[in-house]
């Protein structure tokens, strides 16, 4: 990866999950034991393989308010730079309660949100 980035001249990259990992059709538990092994793997990818040249947003279980919320401080505490986020969770679009709440929580903590359009 990083040499690829040298070849066209990007000094830093910001790596996440494809929207389809995010496992939001699972119960909360399981969806929550993905996105912290992902989460950790991608920082530990940054660490050990990005020599400073690379940063991880992470995901989370957003069909459970409560633990998404708890597992975005936890993986931004351990040193991701933000969280992405689909713009739907099954019915549920950006603009329901969970959604507000979620972003809410993001804003209060200074977290950066991409929302991914799929």
């Amino acid at each position: 990866r990083l040499a690829d980035m040298d070849v066209d001249n990007i000094d830093h990259q910001i790596i996440s999950a494809a929207p389809i990992l995010f496992q939001w059709h699972r119960p909360a538990q399981q969806s929550l034991d993905v996105a912290m092994h992902f989460n950790d793997k991608a920082l530990d990818m940054c660490v050990t393989e990005g020599k400073g040249r690379l940063s991880a947003l992470c995901q989370v279980p957003l069909q459970d308010l409560e633990v998404a919320c708890a597992e975005v401080t936890r993986a931004c505490n351990n040193g991701c730079v933000g969280v992405q986020i689909g713009n739907h969770d099954g019915p549920l679009d950006c603009d329901s309660d969970t959604f507000i709440k979620f972003l809410e929580h993001c804003a209060a903590e200074n977290i950066a949100v991409l929302v991914h359009p799929w």
